[in-house]
């Protein structure tokens, strides 16, 4: 999955001029190709969000695995938005309802000039049968 994932955000970095850090902690082995698929969905969907709303220079994309879980961060250096004015477009939905798939819990964090913080929560996942 990762050698994916760094494949995807160095596109980014080259066709949008988007700094993306990429981090993952803990991650032991290959995971279900589902639940890959997922997050990577969900990272193409917040990506493409940062690019085209947030006029960020820096994005970091965060995987902590733990035991049986996944903590998933996607953060911004953007302009930020006031989430009391958010109209919950298909972006954002299809990254809840893919994250819904596998019972994760999507938070999203924001403040006008100060970027954007979504997090997802994952409570287990599932490792590729061998």
């Amino acid at each position: 999955m990762l050698p994916t994932l760094r494949w995807y955000t160095k596109g980014i970095e080259i066709r949008y001029g988007l700094r993306v850090k990429l981090i993952s902690r803990g991650l032991k082995g290959k995971l279900d190709q589902s639940f890959e698929t997922t997050i990577y969905r969900i990272l193409q969907e917040a990506l493409t969000n940062v690019v085209r709303h947030a006029q960020a220079n820096l994005a970091v994309v965060k995987g902590t695995f733990r035991k049986r879980g996944l903590d998933l961060l996607i953060s911004d250096d953007g302009k930020g938005m006031d989430l009391g004015q958010i109209r919950q477009g298909t972006g954002l939905t299809g990254i809840h309802e893919r994250a819904h798939l596998f019972a994760g819990k999507m938070t999203l964090e924001s403040q006008v000039g100060e970027g954007t913080t979504l997090r997802i929560k994952f409570q287990t996942i599932t490792e590729a049968s061998t």
